[in-house]
């Protein structure tokens, strides 16, 4: 897997990315219920029939959003519900599916799910169980907003089969350069540092890391051009990571949650305004300040968007250089102004 991304996927680029795409329309209605037996540990062929009746149910969501609430868990039912049912690229139906089942005789359980839609873009699913007999749920769904798809190819090259059973990773398993449980304030605390504080070598250059980086320095700069200054804040997210120890047995897959706040404050009533859903230069997305009613800036309105980050990475064994970053989302969860 290369340590670089092909493009960098700036928080605000992901927010409007992402809230402005949808899922496709559908009109059939069917409740999802749990869909495993509650057999000591979860089957390859349990995972791919639980998740063979979860993806179509996902599908429905922007034609009946009170689906969020039995499909989804944690911050993802928020990310459905603020963007009713219209979250992310549409996933339909998935091509090259694989499935990595963890060795866990207990609850919660949880699998991943990963596939190619028919737009090209590569999906991963973390599925979760909470009980024996609950609906299984979306805990966390990864795209890749940048072409070619990666996130198979990354899968394949790190060892993992098109289905297999991998064994779990603590989350405070110090075997690793950085324990899973401590990734999520490692990478805010990189980001917010701009790469250059004490976690500057805990992870690889990439994408996600020295281009997000550089990104949010030039949108800081492309911001004030337009009348407007720019903020980008990252925090840790008290959410649980999901590991898997690698094929080689060295390192771990790590997908974690992180916080992310963004602003835009109007220097003065002529800073600028989007003519459309593209056009950014620094400026507030368009369908954030329609969201909020904004067709006109004035000085000191403030515009804000936090959202949840759900990132991918391979992390190396101790001693190693650092973590890879693979993907990084931002999902809307709440846009204001003040």
């Amino acid at each position: 897997m290369s340590a670089s991304r092909a493009a960098a996927c700036a928080l605000l680029v992901c927010l409007a990315a992402c809230s402005s795409s949808s899922h496709p329309a559908a009109t059939a209605r069917h409740p999802l219920a749990g869909h495993s037996p509650a057999f000591a540990q979860l089957t390859l062929a349990q995972a791919r029939s639980a998740f063979g009746v979860f993806l179509p149910a996902f599908d429905r969501l922007p034609s009946d959003q009170a689906l969020a609430s039995q499909l989804t868990t944690g911050p993802e039912t928020t990310v459905e519900a603020f963007a009713r049912g219209n979250a992310g690229p549409a996933p339909g139906t998935l091509t090259g599916e694989r499935f990595l089942v963890p060795y866990l005789a207990g609850y919660p359980r949880w699998f991943l799910a990963a596939g190619s839609a028919s737009s090209q873009q590569g999906f991963l699913f973390v599925m979760m169980q909470q009980s024996a007999g609950a609906a299984w749920q979306e805990a966390a769904e990864i795209y890749d907003l940048s072409q070619p798809p990666q996130i198979l190819p990354d899968l394949a090259f790190e060892g993992f089969k098109a289905s297999g059973y991998a064994n779990p990773v603590p989350a405070g398993d110090v075997s690793l350069t950085t324990e899973p449980s401590a990734l999520s304030a490692a990478y805010a605390r990189y980001l917010d540092d701009g790469g250059r504080g004490a976690q500057g070598r805990s992870f690889l250059p990439g994408g996600y890391t020295t281009s997000y980086v550089k990104t949010d320095q030039e949108t800081v700069a492309s911001a004030a051009a337009s009348g407007w200054k720019f903020a980008d804040r990252q925090s840790a997210a008290n959410l649980p990571a999901y590991a898997l120890q690698l094929p080689s047995g060295a390192g771990a897959l790590v997908i974690f949650y992180t916080n992310d706040a963004v602003s835009w404050t109007a220097m003065s009533s002529s800073a600028g305004i989007p003519t459309s859903a593209t056009a950014s230069d620094g400026m507030p997305p368009l369908q954030f300040l329609r969201q909020l009613g904004i067709t006109a800036a004035r000085p000191g309105l403030r515009v804000t968007a936090t959202a949840i980050n759900e990132n991918l990475a391979f992390v190396g064994p101790a001693g190693a250089e650092g973590a890879t970053i693979v993907v990084n989302d931002g999902r809307a969860l709440q846009v204001a102004k003040s």
